[in-house]
């Protein structure tokens, strides 16, 4: 399996990298999100505070205290051995069924590492309204259009909760 892994990696440094210390594709990205997410949520998203990892994970249950310490582990762990020294800290996101609010709050606060936690939905909107909202988030995408929380178009499922991402994420290191 490691040499599968590696060969990916050669590869990937050959052909899509050039020799380079990374591939190009993932500079226009990063404007684009920064430029949605200032439009959607004002300052501080310009390209330079995206720069860092950001790790994942999904508890299928409550958030617990050992989910916050586990995660702070991981944000370390992520800053001292995968992180480029031009990156900001990691980010670490615990995506959980119920965060409890008062747990959230006094777990994850003064933190030395940014920790956060939401709740995710177990049920997602019906077929219809789904194909609608890639169809028109296809649309906009190809005019070069910046969606925003005013466009006419998105709003309706805005009210019911459902929200849809335009950007794609960047590619993980390998």
């Amino acid at each position: 399996m490691t040499a599968s892994y590696w060969e990916i990696g050669r590869r990937i440094v050959e052909a899509e990298q050039k020799g380079r210390r990374r591939a190009g594709y993932g500079e226009q990205l990063m404007a684009r999100l920064s430029a949605d997410l200032t439009a959607r949520f004002g300052r501080g998203f310009s390209p330079d505070n995206l720069r860092c990892l950001v790790i994942i994970d999904l508890k299928l249950g409550s958030l617990t205290h050992a989910d916050v310490g586990q995660m702070h582990r991981h944000c370390n762990d992520a800053k001292e051995h995968w992180a480029y020294p031009d990156e900001n800290p990691p980010v670490g996101l615990i995506l959980c069924a119920d965060k409890g609010h008062a747990l959230a709050r006094y777990a994850l606060d003064g933190l030395p590492t940014k920790v956060m936690a939401a709740n995710y939905r177990t049920v997602l909107p019906d077929a219809e309204l789904l194909q609608k909202e890639l169809e028109n988030t296809r649309r906009l995408l190809a005019s070069g259009a910046t969606l925003s929380l005013k466009d006419d178009k998105l709003s309706s499922s805005r009210r019911r909760g459902v929200v849809f991402s335009t950007q794609a994420l960047a590619p993980s290191r390998a």
